[in-house]
């Protein structure tokens, strides 16, 4: 019978106004919410949308009114005092309009609430323990294996024509850590606003003492590095340097890091990358003491020169639940501290272990970065060094700041929930 039904319904002799009208009818009845029950003696609501059942708190609704005296409606800022709720969360008659398909209540005290089904179903998705940082659990462990010499990259245009190219250079952000965008225009001397205008796509720059406008443009040049060094850090010079991330002494490490070399005329200079995730990964599964030490013993980082004091104490391995969240390392920047007598091994242990496979070439990815190439690190995964050089060579770069960051990438796909009008 209902496989007969079945052809029926869909045999050329119906006509194709029958079969829209079943198909709509079936579309509606599923995305039409219907309340289950009213339990006004254990204060919840029942509520069926979308093929699943949900109980919603009388409390949490009333908390969550959208009305224009409950919520500013330019700013989105709760104006309801929630302290009132032990009083106001006696609901009187709830009913669906299915018209408009949203939740109607009428409370006891005469306050009117209403609710579009769609925020409702959305912001019920919200969890307490989700935290902004659950889309960087979405990555790909990587290697120097792991590439074909074909690294996540995006073109300049791509990214500066709209949405969809942001979102993809996001998405590959997300994904390994990093991505270069291709294709820059050239950047003369003294001027660097073409590559601002690319990073700035992103977020928000970070000022920081190294640049207080945001964007760093220096060239170290052969024979000069002792009297130009214009902080007291190695980057300054053409010496090889370490995988490292940047920040670590701040409170809040940078959360990207974009590097673009629009003249160097000289040999060397590649850029190195290590997945420190991946490494993390390595460690748990072959040496999980040590793994365990470097995610629990706050490590403390410092940074001094004149007129400027910073520290921070941070683990190596930052986890959001069982998820990589940050990493945070940076042996020269390591503050000196005092390690009980009897901890003492597990720390130098699990150090030299850390260093041994963050400087082992199976573990890194390296690359010449052309003109018109600009990079762009995930700075609490991807570790960055450099290999010496000669010549004269130009380095522009910036930082914007994680929160800024996971704000962007919000907003390129679709207005969230807390945004949206009721």
């Amino acid at each position: 019978g209902m496989q007969a039904g079945f052809l029926r319904c869909f045999s050329p002799l119906r006509s194709c106004r029958s079969l829209h009208w079943r198909l709509n009818a079936l579309r509606y009845s599923s995305n039409v919410a219907r309340i289950v029950s009213h339990d006004k003696f254990n204060e919840v609501l029942e509520i069926n949308y979308k093929g699943e059942t949900k109980k919603i708190g009388l409390r949490w609704l009333r908390d969550h009114c959208r009305c224009d005296s409950c919520l500013d409606q330019r700013t989105f800022q709760r104006l309801y005092d929630t302290s009132q709720i032990t009083d106001d969360f006696d609901s009187k008659k709830v009913e669906i309009d299915s018209s408009s398909n949203q939740l109607k209540v009428e409370w006891r005290n005469g306050h009117f609430s209403t609710f579009r089904m769609d925020w409702l179903h959305e912001v019920t998705q919200i969890k307490a323990e989700s935290t902004q940082y659950d889309v960087l659990s979405n990555y790909k462990l990587w290697n120097r294996a792991s590439f074909k010499q074909q690294y996540p990259e995006v073109s300049y245009n791509d990214v500066m024509n709209g949405a969809r190219g942001i979102a993809k250079w996001i998405e590959m952000i997300h994904h390994f850590g990093f991505a270069i965008v291709s294709g820059c225009p050239p950047l003369p001397i003294g001027e660097n606003a073409a590559s601002r205008e690319v990073m700035e796509k992103l977020g928000t720059l970070k000022r920081t003492f190294f640049e207080p406008e945001g964007v760093w443009d220096f060239t170290v040049k052969p024979k000069e590095q002792d009297k130009q060094m214009e902080h007291a850090d190695t980057a300054y010079t053409n010496l090889t340097l370490p995988p490292h991330v940047d920040g670590t002494y701040f409170s809040e490490a940078p959360g990207l890091q974009f590097f673009q070399i629009p003249q160097h005329d000289g040999e060397g200079g590649e850029t190195v990358l290590v997945d420190g995730f991946q490494v993390g990964n390595h460690l748990k599964r072959h040496a999980p003491e040590l793994f365990d030490y470097l995610s629990s013993f706050p490590m403390p980082f410092h940074y001094y020169e004149k007129g400027i004091s910073l520290r921070n104490t941070s683990t190596v391995f930052t986890m959001n639940r069982d998820k990589f969240l940050r990493f945070t390392f940076n042996n020269n920047d390591r503050m000196p501290c005092y390690i009980p007598v009897d901890q003492e091994r597990y720390h130098y242990d699990s150090i030299a272990w850390l260093i041994k496979e963050l400087n082992d070439p199976k573990n890194q990815i390296s690359f010449k970065l052309r003109p018109d190439q600009l990079l762009v690190t995930n700075n609490w995964r991807v570790l960055h060094g450099r290999k010496g050089f000669t010549g004269s060579r130009r380095l522009v770069g910036a930082y914007i700041g994680m929160s800024d960051f996971l704000g962007t990438g919000r907003l390129v796909q679709s207005v969230p929930p807390e945004a949206q009008k009721q």
